[in-house]
């Protein structure tokens, strides 16, 4: 008689485990806000982490603002907050990305990021540099301003600025005049994200391109 209460015990436990939701190992972790990694940013900020699949297609096709740097970059964490200041006067969000990551890992696609900024740059201004092997160099922060996968404005200002510290560069002068420009750029790129709303396109997918 034990024997069998022993067995119809153990089928209750198997079955009270076949019971158990099971967790996935490919569940999708909690994204980590970039105010953990730039201490100047607020945690309701105006940075939307962008995908390494989604970067060539915005670049080529897309309408909006995109952000390049990296935590470990000074002028990076100087620089986003006026920026965030910026944007969230304006109710507009950036796309960000960190290239240094690629720029390690994958050499490739950084490489293919490089030659589209400078294959769609409308703006008469170079974006991308040359180092001392010839290879292709994104300075950061940088800030671009896509339309419709031109494009058509872009602020780098401290990318290649040595040998001062980020306090003694950014006066509250050049700072002023950082958000004046800043805010033209976003005033504009926020028109023809609201034009491609009103016709019904998503400006981050291929339906968006130009012609």
């Amino acid at each position: 008689m034990c024997k069998k209460w022993l067995c119809f015990s153990l089928i209750g436990v198997l079955l009270m485990g076949c019971g158990k939701p099971v967790t996935k190992s490919t569940e999708k972790k909690e994204e980590v806000n970039l105010a953990t990694s730039y201490t100047g940013l607020p945690k309701d900020h105006q940075f939307e982490q962008m995908k390494k699949e989604d970067v060539l297609n915005f670049l080529k096709h897309g309408t909006g603002v995109l952000t390049l740097g990296f935590p470990e970059c000074k002028w990076c964490q100087a620089y986003y907050p006026d920026l965030n200041e910026v944007l969230k006067m304006a109710s507009l969000k950036t796309k960000y990305f960190n290239i240094y990551e690629q720029k390690k890992s994958d050499r490739t696609f950084y490489d293919q990021v490089a030659t589209i900024l400078e294959k769609n740059n409308t703006t008469g201004k170079k974006i991308v540099k040359y180092d001392n092997d010839g290879k292709q160099v994104i300075y950061v922060p940088l800030v671009l301003f896509v339309e419709q996968g031109k494009i058509v404005g872009f602020d780098n200002e401290t990318s290649e600025v040595s040998g001062m510290e980020t306090k003694d560069y950014w006066t509250s002068e050049k700072r002023a005049s950082l958000k004046e420009r800043l805010a033209q750029l976003v005033k504009q790129n926020k028109r023809a994200q609201e034009k491609n709303q009103v016709g019904g396109c998503n400006s981050d997918k291929s339906g968006c391109k130009a012609g």
